[in-house]
């Protein structure tokens, strides 16, 4: 289906179509991505491995 419009607010009406049909059929790429990486003395236990820390349970042994 072709459509045409000079200007005015039929082609801005046009225009919103054509950015919501993008955005519902076009798929999504990721443009980068982040590892990530955490680096732990041994003495150091129970941190989290989730994407936010939470040191509440963290403690340090002596050894």
């Amino acid at each position: 289906m072709t459509t045409t419009a000079a200007d005015g607010p039929d082609r801005l009406a046009l225009l919103a179509r054509m950015q919501e049909v993008i955005a519902e059929q076009v798929p999504v790429v990721p443009l980068f991505y982040q590892p990530k990486i955490t680096l732990l003395a041994k003495h150091v236990h129970d941190v989290p491995q989730s994407s936010t820390l939470r040191f509440g349970k963290v403690f340090v042994s002596s050894t």
